[in-house]
């Protein structure tokens, strides 16, 4: 552990002066976006891992990576529990940003790389394929018709 904290302390101390800038805006022109991503099974317990990064202006704000506590059937379900995870995160963010400034920044974008995801988070399509998703992330698709959030779609090299 030892090692562990000094590797610690010498990024600490050569990385202070980096910092994240906020830079001020009148709120009409303020944007909250969220980048999502997940691998499907790329580990011995097949277990997906999730991450998204939340930014407010152009800013990271907020960013989170975890495995998902159950093995998903497809890529797809993989990155809709990746949006689920990110639209929870971002309900809790846009209370608070609306607490600070009295005015939602509505809809909130989020990048998926995975065209099915944005498919179905639009459409109310529920294939025999896509069932087990439907049933187990259909939050997603009451935030989109609400307009609290858009899925765009974003390449993978972006």
């Amino acid at each position: 552990h030892s090692k562990c904290i000094k590797k610690l302390l010498r990024y600490l101390q050569h990385t202070k002066s980096i910092s994240l800038l906020l830079e001020p805006t009148h709120i009409d022109h303020a944007k909250l976006c969220c980048y999502t991503d997940s691998d499907w099974a790329s580990n011995k317990t097949r277990k997906s891992t999730s991450g998204y990064i939340m930014f407010l202006n152009g800013c990271p704000v907020y960013w989170q990576v975890r495995k998902q506590n159950f093995v998903s059937c497809s890529s797809t379900e993989a990155e809709y529990a990746c949006v689920s995870d990110a639209c929870n995160s971002l309900t809790w963010f846009d209370a608070l940003i609306t607490d600070i400034w009295m005015n939602p920044l509505r809809p909130i974008t989020i990048m998926e790389n995975n065209e099915s995801v944005v498919y179905i988070s639009e459409n109310h399509f529920t294939g025999s394929r896509s069932r087990h998703i439907d049933i187990r992330y259909r939050n997603i698709k009451h935030l989109v018709k609400i307009g609290f959030v858009k899925l765009q779609y974003v390449s993978t090299h972006e």
